[in-house]
């Protein structure tokens, strides 16, 4: 998918398009309000903890089924894991999509709504925005469609509550974004001899996915939305 430079400009455009907005709708000072509020690194210290450990927990939970399959996977490739954790992997989505989705978008929509529902808005503007890319893949049949919505709604859901939990940073989402786009990555190097159904994967994910949502929103359903002055709108 990325071997042209437009594939990275589309990619990085809800990024773009977020600091671009923000300057017309202000000016200097508005786009520095905004920059002062993604950027923002003043929040609990657990909520990068739970920006990599929540999609770490559901592609666990996966093995809900099949728990020995956990001790059967061979020795971790530690090439592998490592190569997970690459630039490439939080530029390509992370950096490129967070300040737009979780950023201003988030932002203007929990004026008038709970974060909980500002993430469920977002999720079909954010998988629509993945159509281009995936649509004779994941878009091909009405199974995989549903599969992804949830997948991808579980996380714009738990991602819009952690950035409000940040009273508006962007960076735990960043990593979280990443996290769910790795988790798999990552049990596949730490249980390289594991056949692929019995990854996470297939089905099992975006359920376990879902599961974690709806934790997430069941014990943040108080949390709300702190704006630029430091109330609640």
């Amino acid at each position: 998918m990325f071997d042209t430079p437009a594939t990275y400009w589309f990619t990085a455009a809800p990024s773009i398009a977020a600091f671009l907005a923000a300057f017309a709708e202000g000016g200097v000072p508005e786009l520095r309000r905004f920059c002062a509020r993604v950027f923002r690194l003043r929040f609990p210290v657990w909520l990068w903890a739970a920006a990599v450990l929540l999609p770490l927990a559901a592609a666990l939970l996966t093995f809900a089924s099949h728990p020995a399959d956990l001790t059967r996977g061979g020795s971790p490739h530690v090439a592998r894991l490592l190569g997970v954790a690459s630039l490439m992997s939080f530029l390509t989505g992370p950096i490129a999509e967070e300040f737009g989705w979780r950023g201003y978008l988030l932002g203007r929509l929990a004026a008038r709504y709970r974060p909980l529902a500002a993430g469920l808005i977002i999720a079909p503007v954010w998988a629509a925005w993945h159509v281009p890319l995936f649509y004779d893949s994941v878009f091909a049949d009405a199974k995989s469609t549903l599969l992804y919505l949830t997948w991808l709604t579980a996380w714009s859901v738990v991602l819009s509550l952690i950035v409000a939990k940040a009273r508006g940073s962007v960076l735990p989402s960043v990593l979280g974004h990443w996290a769910v786009n790795s988790a798999p990555l990552v049990f596949f190097a730490l249980l390289p001899a594991l056949p692929g159904e019995k990854q996470p994967g297939g089905v099992a994910f975006p359920l376990a996915s879902a599961a974690v949502a709806c934790a997430a929103a069941w014990f943040w359903r108080d949390v709300r939305w702190i704006d630029r002055r430091g109330a609640s709108p």
